[in-house]
């Protein structure tokens, strides 16, 4: 407990309350965050295959949204977006309660992912706005540690509240989710005038520029393509393959799951202070890197668990995949505000969350392809080498960058 409030007291009071509000909401995310193609199939039997178009649509419309939402930030400030797009979503979310036929289902889809590409891009730039330079590894990656500590509270509940087949309890997972979104929007509403005058002191001393701007600057082309890369074997292949990988060819029962994936915010969130402390003043596209190579561990971890041990080899593969998971959180997004000018730091944020979007559709599509014609060997092969070759990206980046923004050597230092 001591060592807690000690990461959080070199964090801004506005800061704090920010980061409380992401976690009470992730505690309702994590009510649902795995029942969405359970809820859809099992309980409103709509088809598999229908179900996997819903959330690619939901992925595809994402993309669509962002570049618009990253100009509004920018425009606008944070604030402004952020608080209509949480009601909205919060209604959005509440609304899959109601879902019955999949044209209903691709309906809430399609509003769920405008609404929700609202609120991400800005709250990275919200957290980038109200640190200074140096606190904002440790902001950042304390706001992972917190969302995940909210998912892990909620799919703790989740498990003993939903049961196969009752749909008013699933239905009742998605109303309680909505209902979570008020706490982050209340902590957002309590920073509103620190946030406006921030972003009018940048409106008053930065000329403005556009996505033009952003696209000129080749390390966001080359952070774009690492990332991409990265996540597409990494997150894009977490979530759909390891679960099918488990049950198919380490010939686990489902009832493992949710140890597998416990072992991966078990390690997140008693690593993450450590990991803040220790990438502080090293090379941030070393770390970036070294996400990559542990990444490639976990995948082969993996790969043996068809030999020995499956259920423990696959817990420690995620343990591993959650250490690399430590070194993005504070690092990735601090090193894309870094790069962004404050006048375009929306737009940064937005483009770059992109890799996102983009690994989330590609990422289930490389892996149901793979795993449904039996290739699950070069499956995980293949994971292993994509995301060492986003670590060489990542790499390559390091030529791009000045000691400062590579966080080599501190902003107070250089000034």
């Amino acid at each position: 407990m001591r060592r807690h409030v000690t990461l959080l007291d070199d964090v801004p009071q506005e800061v704090r309350r920010v980061l409380w509000g992401i976690m009470l909401n992730a505690a309702g995310g994590g009510l649902t965050l795995s029942l969405l193609m359970v809820y859809l199939t099992t309980i409103r039997n709509i088809s598999a295959a229908t179900s996997g178009l819903v959330l690619a649509w939901e992925a595809v419309v994402g993309l669509a949204v962002t570049p618009v939402v990253g100009s509004l930030i920018d425009r606008l400030g944070p604030v402004r977006l952020m608080l209509p797009g949480i009601v909205l979503q919060a209604l959005g979310v509440a609304a899959w309660s109601l879902v019955h036929t999949p044209l209903q289902a691709f309906a809430v889809a399609t509003y769920t992912s405008v609404t929700g590409t609202t609120i991400w891009p800005a709250q990275s730039t919200l957290l980038a706005q109200l640190t200074r330079p140096e606190q904002r590894d440790r902001t950042f990656g304390l706001s992972f540690m917190f969302l995940n500590l909210g998912f892990g509270v909620g799919g703790l509940v989740s498990a003993l509240i939903v049961r196969d087949g009752d749909a008013p309890r699933f239905e009742l997972m998605y109303r309680i989710d909505g209902f979570t979104y008020l706490a982050l929007a209340i902590a957002v509403w309590s920073v509103r005038r620190h946030a406006h005058a921030l972003h009018a002191a940048i409106d008053r001393t930065h000329d403005r520029g556009g996505y033009a701007d952003v696209l000129r600057d080749r390390r966001v082309w080359i952070m774009m393509l690492g990332g991409i890369v990265m996540f597409t074997c990494g997150y894009g292949a977490l979530n759909s393959g390891v679960p099918l990988f488990a049950t198919t060819e380490a010939h686990l029962s489902v009832r493992w799951l949710g140890l597998i994936f416990g072992a991966n915010t078990f390690v997140i969130v008693a690593l993450q202070p450590r990991v803040i402390r220790w990438v502080r003043g090293r090379s941030r596209t070393s770390m970036l890197s070294l996400v990559g190579v542990l990444w490639a561990v976990s995948w082969v971890i993996l790969g043996t668990s068809t030999l020995l041990l499956p259920a423990l080899l696959l817990m420690l593969g995620q343990a591993v995949f959650a250490a690399g998971e430590t070194l993005w959180a504070p690092v990735g997004p601090t090193l894309v505000n870094a790069m962004a000018p404050d006048a375009l730091r929306g737009r940064y944020n937005a483009v770059i969350g992109l890799q996102w979007g983009l690994s989330g559709v590609a990422g289930p599509a490389i892996t149901g392809s793979m795993l449904g014609h039996g290739l699950g060997t070069a499956w995980w092969i293949t994971m292993a080498a994509g995301t060492l070759l986003g670590s060489a990206l990542m790499l390559l980046l390091r030529r791009e960058l000045d000691p400062v923004t590579d966080g080599r050597v501190a902003e107070s230092t250089h000034d």
